[in-house]
């Protein structure tokens, strides 16, 4: 995948991974959505998503890489931070990386 890919198509690969591991409809799967509060994700969805986000952007994650960048050490929960648009934006810099590379 390339850098050159817009948020919009990010997240419309990531509303597709969501729907599919976590079983939800596709109206509740939105920038905004909190995984844990509004998807009820715990955290073995989290092992899935993260896998197959691996698979169809085509770098490799590690855990601690994955929760830092959603806020872990920071002075607020990362479950309620952990939204559908911090998860493109995460993608979008991972492929930027991979992309200058």
């Amino acid at each position: 995948m390339a850098a050159s890919m817009t948020g919009d198509e990010v997240f419309g690969i990531l509303k597709t991974i969501i729907v599919g591991a976590l079983r939800v409809p596709p109206d509740q799967v939105h920038r905004e959505a909190n995984l844990f509060v509004d998807l009820d994700a715990e955290s073995i969805d989290l092992v899935d998503i993260r896998f197959q986000i691996e698979e169809k952007f085509g770098f490799r994650i590690e855990q601690e890489q994955f929760a830092s960048s959603l806020g872990a050490g920071e002075q607020f929960d990362v479950q309620k931070s952990f939204t559908v648009e911090r998860v493109v934006a995460f993608v979008m810099e991972q492929l930027s990386v991979q992309d200058s590379q």
